[in-house]
């Protein structure tokens, strides 16, 4: 297999990597990294680590230059004609890329260093280095646990298992860079709205072309000085190349991808919108790839009945005390005590059901359900 110039190689990705960090005794794998269970790397030596090792972060994919997309449109097709504009459109993308907002990365793991705990951008974080996890954390890099109780992690990002994983001291390591590799190096051929675009191009480019140079002939047939002759060759041309319809086809294609977003389905490329409409079946491995891993509260069961739940958005409905049975009453106090889901502060003027919380996916749907019907559960408990 032919690997590409700059692009990783897919088949070293997916060799087996041989490590035993998870293996060896804990004061080992201490010793082999210089670093000390309780007090964690010394500042000194988590900067020459971070010298040696590089930044803990993921290299971005390659994309390819703007500079070559300037090219491939300046010199093929309609561009070639329409030079002038493609110019103006470069000169506008500029001011564009100057101004564009990119996003902050300023995640924050708690790292013990000099034997105290402080806040650490994760892109420092060095191999040694003791980090503190608490639930709602992002996991900020491959981690060896040494300590934990009834410790779960949300892989729906990366594997689609919609119910959290428990981790124990005993757990093998992640490969997070690896994962994120493979999924970034995917290839993908031409849309079908591209090849029709490009022989559309081609034929009207023929078209134009070829009607150009048979006035040309014929005035200069005819008598008619050859500069003449040559502004009927310019003029015919150009007055068959459809100047908007780069234009057109990407606005369309633009107000489609903002229709869809307001469903909160992103499209990362435009042309793919065109081939969402012959779309009739979605295959996929696991839940939570094509659901946001957010659960909701349909039913109960008590007394021997089945009770339905409203579970639309607003559905914050709170049932009458009065008339509530016990039996109701104590699997909703159930529900709520035996709950270790929370809701993040600052969110009072926030619709319940779309309160951001941290926990299991189960309980926080136990949560919002007794917030909703039970009242205010964090003064309840």
């Amino acid at each position: 297999m032919v690997k590409k110039k700059g692009r990783p190689d897919i088949e070293e990705l997916k060799k087996e990597v041989k490590m035993d960090e998870h293996q060896i005794p804990i004061e080992e794998l201490m010793d082999r990294y210089n670093s000390d269970i309780d007090r964690g790397l010394t500042t000194a030596e988590a900067e020459k680590k971070l010298n040696r090792d590089g930044r803990n972060e993921l290299s971005p994919p390659k994309t390819t230059p703007n500079w070559i997309k300037f090219c491939k449109n300046l010199f093929g097709g309609f561009a070639m004609l329409l030079w002038i504009g493609a110019i103006l459109c470069v000169i506008a993308y500029g001011v564009d890329y100057v101004n564009i907002e990119h996003p902050s990365r300023d995640n924050i793991a708690h790292v013990y260093r000099d034997g105290q705990m402080i806040e650490l951008e994760t892109g420092k974080l060095v191999v040694g280095d003791v980090v503190e996890i608490k639930g709602g954390d992002r996991i900020p890099a491959d981690i060896r646990i040494i300590q934990a109780a009834s410790f779960k992690v949300d892989n729906s990002s990366l594997t689609g298992e919609s119910e959290p994983q428990s981790r124990s001291p005993e757990c093998d390591r992640t490969a997070v860079g690896r994962i994120a590799g493979l999924a970034s190096d995917l290839e993908s051929g031409m849309t079908p709205i591209a090849r029709e675009i490009e022989h559309f191009i081609h034929l009207i480019t023929g078209v134009a072309v070829f009607l150009g140079v048979t006035f040309f002939i014929i005035a200069f047939l005819l008598g008619y000085h050859w500069l003449t002759a040559v502004v009927f060759l310019i003029g015919i041309i150009v007055a068959n190349v459809p100047e908007g319809l780069i234009a057109t086809v990407t606005v369309c294609l633009t107000l489609t991808a903002k229709r869809m977003a307001s469903k909160n389905c992103l499209v990362k490329n435009l042309e793919a919108v065109e081939t969402l409409g012959s779309t009739s079946t979605i295959c996929s491995d696991k839940t939570g790839t094509l659901t946001q891993n957010r659960m909701t509260v349909s039913h109960m069961w008590y007394d021997k009945t089945i009770v339905t739940c409203d579970t639309t958005e607003n559905g914050e409905r709170h049932y009458d005390l009065s008339i509530r049975s016990k039996t109701e009453d104590a699997l909703l106090r159930c529900a709520a005590l035996c709950n270790r889901a929370k809701f993040k502060p600052g969110q009072a003027k926030v619709s319940i059901l779309k309160r951001e919380c941290s926990g299991d996916a189960s309980e926080i749907a136990l949560l919002k359900f007794c917030e909703s019907n039970f009242g205010r559960v964090e003064e309840f408990r």
